[in-house]
């Protein structure tokens, strides 16, 4: 039986809120007592309405109990709105979305967290903003982490014989990426398929088809190579945890060791930490284990 979806296309029984953020009308969780300590979770993917701020239910509750937690649909994604333009398609501009985000919030200080293409996000994100970041973590991030083997091919073959039906083959993009699949939950897929099927979603899809993949492209190497560069310069100068699924096919557990090696010549407090039996999206599937490492991380490097 399929998940009566709710409007917001919140799970777990949480309730999504909204902003406007320079007439972008942006969905988000705000978790957690009002206090000092702001953490702000950002989601992988690359315009794609079927992912979503949703990624994190499994984290809000017990991160929550810590900090006072923001996680976004970010531009494009979820149910946010598109870019204003096909010119907008591009990560610059999820980076400026979530900046701007972050003003319209009225944070001033926060620990933050990016998986996949949000650890790029993340990391651009900070450097852009010096000072304001206290913490950072950055999980399984093939976008940000230096090139190592040929990723397109390894996600072509992952991707081989997918199912017809788009349920299954929602399934199976998630299963092949994952190491256990217990987080598969028929909430969260039925609520990720509703999400898809919006005009917006489609919409969404068309832009990218229509222009906009070509207008991230001509940029987006370009402004990869200035971050990796900022990083090796020292930008990224509060603590930076790395976290990486050592079972992860997309983003192999190589990538990370590049990205940590680099991390750790410019970057006063590094670590990484790899945790086993576990693929692209690990921070689902122990939720409890890395709520606990992060809180241990910035405990022990921050004081907070």
């Amino acid at each position: 039986m399929a998940t009566k979806v709710r409007e917001d296309a919140a799970i777990l029984g949480f309730k999504a809120k909204w902003a406007d953020v320079d007439g972008i009308n942006t969905r988000y969780y705000e978790v957690g007592e009002q206090n000092e300590e702001v953490m702000v979770l950002v989601h992988g993917a690359l315009f794609d309405g079927i992912v979503s701020a949703n990624t994190w239910t499994l984290n809000l509750e017990g991160l929550g109990k810590k900090y006072h937690v923001y996680a976004l649909d970010k531009l494009g994604s979820g149910l946010t709105d598109n870019p204003k333009s096909i010119e907008e398609y591009t990560q610059h501009h999820i980076v400026q979305h979530l900046h701007r985000f972050i003003d319209v919030m009225g944070i001033k200080q926060f620990h933050m967290a990016g998986q996949s293409n949000g650890g790029y996000t993340v990391a651009r994100l900070v450097m852009e903003m010096p000072g304001m970041c206290k913490s950072l973590i950055i999980s399984d991030s093939g976008t940000l982490g230096p090139a190592v083997g040929d990723m397109q091919e390894r996600r072509r073959i992952m991707y081989e014989s997918m199912p017809v039906d788009s349920r299954e083959a929602l399934i199976q993009r998630w299963t092949r990426l994952d190491y256990t699949t217990d987080d598969l939950t028929d909430e969260y897929v039925d609520t990720a398929l509703y999400l898809g099927g919006t005009p917006k979603a489609l919409q969404t899809k068309e832009d990218v088809e229509s222009g906009g993949r070509e207008a991230n492209q001509s940029r987006f190497p370009a402004d990869k190579a200035e971050t990796l560069r900022w990083i090796e310069e020292g930008r990224l100068d509060m603590p930076v945890l790395l976290t990486w699924g050592f079972n992860d096919p997309s983003a192999i557990v190589e990538v990370g060791y590049a990205l940590f090696a680099m991390l750790s010549k410019g970057t006063p407090h590094a670590e990484m930490h790899i945790f086993n039996q576990a693929g692209h999206f690990h921070f689902r599937e122990r939720p409890d284990d890395y709520n606990g490492v992060v809180i241990d991380f910035i405990t022990r490097t921050t004081g907070r």
